[in-house]
């Protein structure tokens, strides 16, 4: 288990300073589920209104009493209509299920919605590290094909990282002297005691 109180107040620090996070966060005050609920009451009046999250209530938890009935006739029926349904007991196993799924069909782009049954599985990760097992292939069959004097190895994200198609990719460049291709930062030397508090930050992150 991972311990992750002593970041507290730095985490909370970086979230309050966080644009667009506190942005969205208003949107759910202002515009968001707040006023979907203060509409939905006024057109069906208090009472219906609380009548109906009885009900709904009510069918939520007779459905996770029947839980696995109801998911063994999901998967009869899915099944019924050409689908294939994949069980998975923890979320390692649902993780290998996909990458085992991108590995038959040799997939080479993966369109993602973002779920909180992937977030919660880790799928992002196990995806960034299925990229980057087959960039270090790619990195050495090129060193086996092509004998560069050197390799460098590019994932620009963002349009102020010059990221023009976007989607996470790695691009592999064979490198020899005089190529002309400058990868260039310009000299900060920054204090230390600031690089001190982005190092808190950034573990804070982690």
């Amino acid at each position: 288990m991972q311990v992750h109180s002593m970041h507290f107040k730095a985490r909370a620090g970086t979230a309050l300073g966080d644009a667009t996070l506190q942005a969205n966060l208003q949107k759910f005050g202002s515009a968001g589920l707040a006023a979907l609920r203060a509409k939905a009451v006024d057109a069906y009046g208090h009472a219906a209104f609380e009548q109906l999250r009885d009900a709904g209530a009510q069918i939520r938890d007779r459905s996770l009493a029947d839980l696995d009935t109801l998911i063994e006739r999901f998967e009869r029926e899915a099944t019924r209509r050409g689908a294939t349904v994949l069980f998975a007991r923890t979320r390692e196993d649902a993780r290998d299920l996909v990458l085992e799924i991108c590995r038959r069909h040799g997939l080479k782009k993966a369109v993602k919605s973002k779920s909180m049954l992937s977030e919660e599985a880790g799928l992002n990760d196990a995806l960034a590290a299925a990229v980057m097992r087959t960039t270090a292939r790619v990195a050495r069959a090129l060193k086996g094909a092509f004998a560069p004097e050197g390799v460098n190895l590019f994932q620009a994200n963002g349009a102020a990282a010059e990221q023009t198609v976007f989607h996470f990719h790695v691009h592999v460049l064979p490198r020899r002297t005089g190529d002309g291709m400058k990868l260039v930062w310009p000299v900060q030397n920054p204090p230390r005691e600031e690089l001190q508090r982005n190092a808190e930050l950034l573990r804070a992150a982690l």
